[in-house]
C-alpha cells in the first residue's frame, strides 16, 4: 500500500485497503481538465454544482484561456471514461505539474459533500499530490476537484500522477485500483490539451442533472 495511500487508511480510516487487482470498473479513465474564463472565483461560491457548465465531451473541454493576472478562474480536474463504461469511484489518488508560483492558486477543494482528503503539505505547488475519497461516483463525466487559479501569460497547470510514487490511480467500490495514465493541461495564452479516453463520452442535459443531484 504505498505513498499517501498508507495514510488516508490510517488517518482518516475510510476503510480503504487498496488491492493489487487490474482491470476494475475505473479501467481506461482519464483525469482530464477544463476552465471556464468567464467564472471568475468568489468565496463561497458553487463551484461544483450550479455554476459549473460541463463541457459536452472532453474534445470539447476547454484547455487554453487568455492571461488575465488579476482575476482567479476557475479550474477543473475531471474524471472521463469511454461511452459504455461503468465507472465506480470511491477515491483517486493524483498530482499536479504546473509552472504557477505559489500564490496562483487562490483557493481549491474536492468536489462533492462527503469527501476525505489527504494533500502534499504544499498541495497544489508543482509536484505534489493529493487523494481524496468520494461516496461512490458512478457517471462517465464528472467533477472530482477544483481551483481558482489567477495565471500569467505562458503557465500552465495540468493533471499527472502523484510524485510520491510515480502513479495515479482510480479506486472501485470493490477497492480495486486501475491506473491513470491520460491527463491534461490549460495553459494561459499558451496551448493545453487533454489526452482523452476513446469514445469520450458525449452528455446529455438529462444525464448532468442527476450528476449535479448527487453533490446536493
Amino acid at each position: 500500500m504505498p505513498g499517501i495511500f498508507r495514510h488516508i487508511v490510517a488517518v482518516l480510516a475510510v476503510g480503504l485497503a487498496v488491492g493489487t487487482a487490474h482491470g476494475g470498473a475505473n479501467r481506461d479513465g482519464a483525469l482530464i481538465v477544463h476552465a471556464d474564463p468567464l467564472l471568475v472565483y468568489t468565496a463561497g461560491m458553487d463551484v461544483c454544482g450550479s455554476r459549473f457548465q460541463a463541457p459536452s465531451s472532453c474534445a470539447r473541454a476547454r484547455t487554453e484561456v487568455d492571461a488575465l493576472e488579476s482575476d482567479a478562474i476557475m479550474v477543473w480536474f475531471i474524471a472521463a471514461f469511454p461511452k459504455n463504461a461503468s465507472p465506480a469511484i470511491n477515491a483517486v489518488q493524483f498530482g499536479v505539474e504546473t509552472t504557477l508560483s505559489g500564490d496562483a492558486v487562490v483557493a481549491h477543494g474536492p468536489c462533492g459533500s462527503n469527501t476525505l482528503q489527504l494533500p502534499d503539505a504544499y498541495f497544489p505547488d508543482n509536484y505534489t499530490g493529493t487523494l481524496v475519497s468520494y461516496s461512490t461516483i458512478r457517471e462517465t463525466i464528472a467533477p472530482l476537484y477544483w481551483f481558482a487559479i489567477s495565471g500569467s501569460n505562458g503557465d500552465v497547470f495540468g493533471s499527472a500522477v502523484y510524485p510520491g510514487d510515480g502513479r495515479a490511480v482510480f479506486v472501485d467500490d470493490a477497492i480495486a485500483e486501475d491506473g491513470i495514465y491520460r491527463f491534461g493541461k490549460v495553459g494561459w495564452g499558451v496551448a493545453g490539451g487533454n489526452d482523452c479516453p476513446p469514445d469520450a463520452y458525449e452528455i446529455r442535459s438529462s444525464t448532468w442533472g442527476s450528476v449535479k443531484g448527487g453533490y446536493r
